[in-house]
């Protein structure tokens, strides 16, 4: 390469063109022509020369000779018209025929034309889930093999697609029934799918729910041995996937004894399945019928529950109780009269002055500077808020009434958090 750039100049009689600087950007690059670039004519391979592979065996070599006379004729041009025009030439009525008859007869799976396509598309995602739920059906696997086949099938299944073609291929059975599995590892990778396929997608809840899913959930966090309660924070996480959003399954869980279950998790589990079955409930009794309803007649379970959530050191856990309280009292679920009802039961269960003792705390952590960053700045105007709708003396849902002009200014909401009675403020 020259060490400058020259430039040709316009006028002939200037004489030699002027070398630029020397500098970083033009040291060492080639003069900017392109007269002396060679350009090569691109021409596209004749598809007949085409090789064909499905999941890696060749079924069309596209170097090898012509058919032979009986066979079909070369494609006769490089388009893809001339391709279509080929592929109608060469396909037989007859076996067209016969393959509407194989489907009508109920012989020949579509299924396994759209993995050979994938298989040539390179997104063999049906056929990679078809390949996991034969090693999890074989008597032979080990349970590790198991478990990592359901976490391929939990990858592939965060696609939308792939969960509903899972349905199709009769997959969902085959997860379910490893949460039966004594093996732990096995049961929760299976309640991770079940979680991801069901996720905001009707489709599975509602297959779900034909399935027997949310019986099952509920029938595998029963019991106080090892193996229950190993499962329970992932049978909760794959529960509340399943029923959130999804009326007809929060309806069969209230009706199967699920929400005393539970209160009963919320009250006695590790911490993690405490705080899930306590954000279940939450929502639960914001969307769903009965729930409300459910938590009184579960009496000292529930309330106990609530309790000893707003008593822990966990701010997670204290924010997820202030919401069971306060859906029960203002959800969309939750009609006038059982707010009333539910006002009552919170507040001869003692929920008012643990609201306070709750409110003294975070206060005086506050004074004390010790604020972490778990703490919800939320929590405190919960707190206020749930404390006005117990000590409120209109019907829970109706329009609140103008409140009345203070005499001197006054902080409401330290008032409420400071004093020792819910009327003080």
């Amino acid at each position: 390469a020259p060490d400058r750039v020259f430039r040709p100049s316009m006028d002939a009689s200037a004489g030699p063109p002027a070398p630029e600087p020397r500098d970083h950007w033009t040291q060492g690059m080639a003069p900017r022509s392109t007269k002396d670039i060679a350009v090569k004519e691109v021409r596209e391979m004749d598809p007949s020369k085409t090789s064909i592979y499905v999941q890696g065996v060749l079924v069309r070599d596209g170097m090898a000779p012509a058919a032979d006379a009986g066979g079909a004729a070369p494609i006769d041009g490089n388009g893809l018209n001339d391709l279509l025009k080929w592929s109608i030439a060469n396909s037989s009525g007859a076996d067209l025929t016969a393959l509407r008859e194989r489907v009508a007869r109920g012989e020949y799976d579509p299924f396994a034309y759209r993995e050979h396509l994938d298989a040539m598309l390179g997104e063999p995602d049906l056929a990679r889930m078809r390949t996991q739920l034969k090693i999890i059906v074989d008597d032979a696997s080990e349970p590790d093999a198991r478990a990592r086949a359901l976490e391929e099938i939990e990858f592939l299944a965060e696609s939308i697609d792939n969960a509903n073609d899972l349905l199709k291929i009769g997959g969902l059975k085959t997860v379910i029934d490893c949460l039966g599995q004594r093996d732990a590892v096995v049961a929760k990778a299976a309640a991770a799918v079940l979680a991801t396929c069901t996720q905001n997608n009707p489709t599975c809840q509602t297959a779900a729910l034909a399935a027997n899913l949310v019986h099952t959930l509920l029938a595998a966090m029963l019991g106080d041995d090892n193996h229950q309660k190993a499962l329970c924070a992932s049978c909760l996480y794959a529960l509340s996937a399943a029923v959130r959003g999804h009326a007809q399954s929060a309806r069969v869980l209230v009706d199967a004894g699920g929400v005393t279950l539970l209160a009963r998790l919320a009250h006695t589990a590790d911490d993690k399945s405490r705080r899930r079955a306590l954000f279940l409930v939450a929502t639960l009794a914001h969307e769903a019928e009965g729930v409300a309803q459910a938590l009184r007649e579960a009496d000292e379970l529930a309330s106990g529950a609530v309790l000893a959530a707003l008593e822990h050191g966990d701010t997670e856990m204290q924010a997820q109780a202030l919401s069971v309280i306060y859906n029960t009292l203002q959800g969309d679920a939750v009609s006038a009269a059982e707010r009333m009802a539910c006002r009552g039961w919170w507040v001869a269960r003692g929920v008012t002055s643990a609201l306070q003792d709750l409110a003294q705390r975070l206060l005086q952590r506050l004074s004390n500077g010790d604020k972490t960053e778990d703490d919800d700045p939320a929590v405190p105007l919960r707190i206020v808020k749930i404390l006005t709708l117990l000590d409120s003396a209109e019907p829970l849902g109706a329009p609140p009434a103008p409140p009345a002009p203070p005499s001197e200014p006054v902080d409401s909401d330290a008032s409420r958090m400071g004093s020792g009675s819910p009327s003080s403020a």
